[in-house]
């Protein structure tokens, strides 16, 4: 990924703090979805157990169906 700027966030865990932000591509291996990006922006999610997570901006070009029985997912482009 190639830094490109900074950025502003707020979210429960970070308060309106200064971020990097990156261009790069997200790929889900087990999904077979590859998506560029120009807006990453990073984040020490390894406290939570996390590797990534994917904002609304991405998913609002998906369908995602979430099965919270079973943990399952599908997301479709």
């Amino acid at each position: 990924m190639a830094l490109v700027t900074t950025g502003r966030i707020m979210s429960a865990t970070q308060a309106n703090e200064l971020v990097p932000v990156f261009a790069g591509r997200l790929t889900i291996a087990q999904a077979s979805i590859a998506v560029n990006s120009n807006r990453a922006f990073g984040l020490n999610l390894k406290d939570q157990g996390l590797i990534a997570l994917i904002g609304r901006d991405l998913l609002a070009n998906c369908v995602l169906v979430y099965n919270g029985l079973d943990g399952s997912f599908s997301l479709s482009l």
